[in-house]
């Protein structure tokens, strides 16, 4: 007797290659629900495959190779088994910033610099027709809501607030000639 499994898919919203922080809950479900699924990932760069909660999971630092796949109880928990039904991910974690305020008032304003910004190689791009060296991740920042007034941080000048604002962080990452930018950081501060 053959008895024929429906075996759901895995699916998910997150980002085929994607930046995130530690705190992201990366969130995978099945297609359909089909009973006594259960869903593992593995990291395709090593590691064993583990039993997601409710298919969701979160990543320390570092470069992964995501696969998360179905799994029926007492079958082989070995990914490629049921690729075919899985749903795979390329995800950069890297370390959250943090603001630091130095002393102000409140016509001097205050100078923020960030901690914990992911150390930052040199490469050489083309830029029209000639190279030039740029630092890569690049971190940037906006205050309140102007994203399209974005600036490159410079940790030697901080970033200066001279009134209530938002500010916001967002690194930019070149991988595999993607860019891929992270979600913004976000600080209120107000000047009293």
């Amino acid at each position: 007797m053959i008895v024929a499994l429906n075996v759901p898919k895995v699916i998910t919203n997150e980002k085929e290659r994607g930046l995130y922080y530690p705190d992201h809950e990366f969130t995978f479900s099945l297609e359909e629900e089909v009973e006594g699924f259960d869903i593992y990932y593995a990291n395709m760069l090593g590691g064993d495959p583990v039993k997601t909660t409710n298919g969701k999971f979160t990543l320390a630092e570092g470069n992964y190779v995501i696969r998360a796949y179905p799994i029926y109880p007492g079958m082989d928990t070995e990914p490629s088994k049921n690729w075919q039904y899985a749903s795979e991910i390329y995800a950069k974690v890297i370390a959250k910033p943090t603001f630091s305020k130095k002393a102000g008032t409140y016509n001097e304003g205050f100078t923020l610099t960030l901690q914990n910004v992911p150390e930052q190689d040199t490469r050489e791009e083309w830029v029209s027709d000639e190279p030039e060296n740029i630092l890569v991740p690049q971190v940037w920042y906006y205050l309140d809501n102007n994203k399209n007034d974005s600036i490159r941080y410079d940790a030697t000048k901080g970033i200066s607030v001279t009134e209530s604002c938002k500010v916001s962080v967002y690194i930019i990452d070149v991988d595999s000639a993607r860019k891929l930018k992270s979600q913004p950081v976000e600080a209120q501060y107000v000047i009293r």
